[in-house]
């Protein structure tokens, strides 16, 4: 088993300004696996990845990678954010290589990785180039290249496409699902985008404050808008949001 969450409970604040984000949180998330959280604005989905990420520590109840409590950062963890948080000084190249920066490694294997994976995402010809030099698209390329430079079991994403227009934002799904088949990657992606979740996951997560409905995507890849299932299955998730909405007698 790869990621493990158990009672996790997470609030924001005392007394009165007491506000909680996460209630009693179980999930278990396998080796390999392809899982999308969605939910509502301000539902705790970002705020579970960042416990994920190691990046929150503060929380109630249990989480493991492996077996192994999360307390902190870990380079089996890699993340990508909405924006793509490069260092304008640094080249494309130069942002790549930063968590390969304290790996007792030979410094030629940590080029060649860089330009590994910067090739995988498509950036060969954009290894000198500054971040205000490329697009958007090619920017969160180069953030998912960084995340996976060190070669990390797991990548968490946090709305890595939303800012992204229409045609850029397909592209990236599905080189993000190329990387997951061809490496085997453990993913977990939050988005707000229902669609987005049942074209790339296997199993989607609707979250408001606690696990509301953990739906199984049964659909072979490549998976099509227009199929009447996916269709039925984005319906079935978007109802979840609906039936709050509904008006009472």
């Amino acid at each position: 088993m790869s990621l493990s969450i158990q009672h996790l409970n997470k609030t924001y604040g005392s007394g009165a300004q007491r506000r909680q984000v996460l209630k009693d949180i179980d999930l278990e998330i396998g080796d390999g696996e392809f899982v999308a959280i969605v939910g509502r604005s301000g539902c705790g989905k970002s705020t579970l990845l960042r416990l994920l990420a190691g990046l929150d520590r503060e929380h109630e109840g249990r989480l493991l990678h492996d077996g192994v409590p999360i307390t902190g950062t870990d380079l089996r963890r890699g993340v990508v954010f909405q924006d793509h948080r490069l260092f304008p000084w640094l080249t494309v190249a130069g942002n790549v290589m930063l968590p390969l920066a304290e790996l007792p490694l030979p410094a030629a294997e940590k080029h060649a990785r860089v330009l590994e994976r910067l090739a995988r995402l498509g950036l060969a010809d954009h290894v000198d180039a500054y971040p205000k030099a490329i697009s958007g698209g090619m920017a969160q390329r180069v953030a998912i290249a960084r995340a996976l430079v060190n070669r990390p079991p797991v990548l968490l994403l946090d709305e890595p496409f939303s800012a992204l227009d229409a045609i850029t934002r397909g592209r990236l799904q599905q080189e993000l699902l190329g990387l997951w088949r061809d490496e085997g990657l453990t993913v977990v992606i939050v988005t707000h985008d229902i669609e987005e979740a049942v074209l790339l996951a296997q199993r989607v997560v609707v979250l408001d404050r606690s696990v509301r409905r953990i739906q199984s995507v049964d659909l072979a890849h490549p998976r099509r808008r227009g199929d009447p299932a996916f269709g039925a299955l984005h319906d079935r998730l978007l109802a979840e949001f609906h039936d709050d909405l509904a008006p009472t007698a």
